[in-house]
């Protein structure tokens, strides 16, 4: 989802598109890459998956949404279905092929929750989304990674390559502690000797 941030000022922070083409000219000192907001989102719609992209829909079809990247979780009544590729075994479980949900057992009308990972839109002038407010990182050593590749600086991709990946790495291991955070302890039994 991208929002337009009317009057923003992009000297306040991160969290928008124009601060981030700033802060990335001001360390380079030029202007940003055409382009290179461009494949920065088509590589996080690759690497990244945070609950920022999650959205969840009531379907009635196996056609998934044009903006569907990935499942998070499909519920049919009170049934969570499983990945066919992970639990195979698991009494109910789905496959995606060419955009369409397979169920197993074969669902003829299918009525069922989905919730599921969307692509990110590529930003613009005044705009900006909830993974740039919560990880701008993520975006400013993305812009300055694909910046780097386009004019062909290989010392400032490996530079800013590592940062770029760092930053997508802590900002998944963030969001599973934090969706991990009010999990219920287990106890588990100790090994015999």
């Amino acid at each position: 989802m991208v929002f337009v941030i009317p009057n923003a000022d992009p000297g306040n922070e991160l969290g928008t598109y124009d601060a981030i083409v700033a802060a990335a000219e001001a360390i380079l000192g030029r202007e940003v890459a055409t382009g290179a907001m461009t494949m920065l989102t088509a590589d996080l719609n690759n690497k990244l998956r945070v609950r920022e992209m999650i959205q969840t829909q009531d379907m009635a079809t196996n056609i998934l949404p044009a903006d569907f990247l990935e499942v998070d979780t499909l519920v049919m009544g009170d049934v969570r279905y499983f990945p066919a590729a992970e639990r195979g075994n698991a009494p109910r479980t789905y496959a995606v092929k060419n955009g369409v949900l397979v169920f197993n057992p074969v669902e003829t009308a299918p009525e069922y929750a989905l919730s599921y990972y969307a692509k990110l839109l590529t930003l613009s002038a005044g705009t900006t989304n909830d993974v740039l407010i919560k990880y701008p990182d993520v975006y400013l050593y993305g812009v300055l990674l694909h910046h780097s590749r386009l004019v062909r600086d290989e010392s400032g991709a490996a530079a800013w390559g590592p940062s770029f990946f760092d930053a997508i790495t802590s900002a998944q291991q963030n969001d599973v502690a934090s969706r991990n955070a009010d999990a219920p302890l287990r106890v588990m039994p100790r090994a015999s000797a």
